[in-house]
């Protein structure tokens, strides 16, 4: 009985056909185990294969393991998740992840202020003397404040330098944290020295908490503790509801910009803020990174103008852009010459006849994945311009994909052109749809940047 769920199967067909003293005898171990062999058959009936170990940054001279084939696995049955999100749908099948729909209607997310997690009541409900919260994040008349997704919160704290990230290895390592570490300082010095981004009436930051956000070593281990803590926040609330191979997303903001009172006071869960002074503050929100279905026909429309100051992820931008429309993926960005960019939450590329990769390398926010997809690229041989497609470009061209921190590398198969004359300097190019339905050069590059992604880790554990 103790060996696992396909010999219990053979365990009890043996005990059918056994003498009555020892069927009674079998019988009662069999109820006994009975409960483990249920389990055994709810988890084990995905399959999960298991993760070899893969190596961090060299950076880090560290190796981070996988989780082992039990941990992190759900302590309930398979059917208490499949009934709450009522469709099969919203299970990826292959890596049994949760899928974007999944992710949406179950509503789990984390969020933190300097490490310490924000009570959504607090934050969301109606002010002090309207309701009382209570231990059990609960209002006195029962209703609860619904947990907010990464860009719903983004719109309700102040301005800053934000970046997404993604866990590998179930959960145990964070990808490419140092790219996103300088980017958090980088984008935060661009902002306040380029964009002058200070606190209303000032001229200058504080040197302590310009040192605070800039300071990349700083930045680093405010970075690392606040992920820590989140993630493990997350496990706490949440790991009988998670799937073994689910994976975090995982967005940081931080801010030198005061909130207004109301907001210190309800982020501020232990009373540590100071009212409107500015001060350094790290957020981190954490959520389950979502599972694209197999077979998904990705549709991108070229549309509007690239942003202000492509070297900082502003979390302005958030606010500003504009949301693809309907069945369209993502919104590709021009600039005035007409070139394409970016799209307003990705980077582009585009693969010509001749199995050249074009991406545009200035006027653009260089992401995490992109880095990525340049260094397989150039360490493979497979030819590459760093350039600005343009839309006449689409003419002579095998394919398109996209590189971000949730998607990694995804091939585009349709392309609208729907560019509006506010859009480009001159009169904006024609509309004109281009199909692009198995480019096998955007294929070679998706599974090496998978490889990739196992290179470039720094451990959580």
């Amino acid at each position: 009985v103790l060996g696992g769920a396909h010999h219990d199967i053979r365990y009890s067909v043996m005990i059918s056909i056994a003498p009555k003293p020892t069927f009674l005898f079998s019988f009662a171990l069999l109820l006994l185990f009975f409960p483990r062999v249920a389990g055994s058959f709810a988890i084990n009936q995905y399959n999960f294969p298991s993760l070899a170990s893969v190596r961090c940054d060299s950076a880090t001279k560290a190796w981070c393991r996988s989780a082992p084939n039990n941990s992190y696995r759900r302590t309930t049955t398979a059917s208490s998740l499949a009934a709450e999100l009522s469709t099969d749908a919203m299970l990826s099948n292959n890596a049994r992840r949760m899928t974007t729909e999944a992710v949406k209607k179950t509503k789990m997310y984390v969020a933190s202020k300097n490490g310490r997690t924000i009570n959504w009541s607090a934050l969301l409900l109606a002010g002090p003397g309207e309701c009382q919260v209570n231990a059990s994040d609960k209002c006195d008349d029962g209703i609860h404040a619904s947990p907010l997704d990464a860009t719903s919160l983004l719109k309700l704290l102040p301005r800053g330098a934000y970046t997404t990230c993604r866990t590998i290895g179930r959960g145990t390592a964070v990808y490419q944290f140092e790219y996103h570490v300088e980017r958090l300082a980088a984008s935060s010095l661009s902002m306040i020295e380029e964009g002058g981004v200070l606190p209303e009436g000032s001229t200058a930051l504080d040197p302590g908490v310009y040192d605070a956000v800039t300071n990349v070593d700083k930045v680093r281990a405010e970075t690392l503790s606040c992920i820590k803590k989140a993630v493990a926040e997350f496990r706490r609330r949440y790991s009988d509801r998670m799937f073994p191979c689910d994976e975090f997303r995982i967005t940081l903001l931080q801010t030198w910009l005061p909130g207004d009172a109301d907001e210190e006071k309800k982020t501020n869960v232990d009373g540590d803020g100071d009212g409107a002074a500015a001060r350094a503050n790290m957020y981190c929100h954490v959520g389950i990174l979502p599972k694209r279905r197999d077979g998904e026909h990705i549709k991108v429309e070229v549309h509007g103008h690239g942003r202000k100051n492509a070297a900082a992820k502003d979390s302005q931008w958030i606010n500003e852009r504009e949301n693809s429309a309907a069945g369209c993926e993502e919104y590709i960005l021009v600039n005035d010459s007409g070139e394409m960019l970016e799209g307003t939450q990705t980077n582009f590329f585009l693969v010509t006849n001749g199995g050249c990769v074009l991406t545009a390398d200035d006027g653009i926010l260089k992401g995490s994945v992109r880095d990525s997809v340049l260094r397989v690229c150039t360490e493979n041989g497979i030819p590459l311009q760093l350039r600005a497609p343009t839309v006449a470009d689409l003419e002579n061209a095998s394919g398109a994909f996209l590189s971000s921190t949730s998607r990694l590398v995804l091939p585009i198969h349709e392309v609208v052109v729907n560019v509006s004359e506010g859009d480009v300097a001159g009169n904006p190019p024609n509309p004109a749809t281009y199909h692009f339905p198995n480019c096998q050069v955007t294929k070679g590059i998706q599974e090496l940047v998978l490889e990739d992604v196992k290179t470039h880790c720094v451990s959580l554990e």
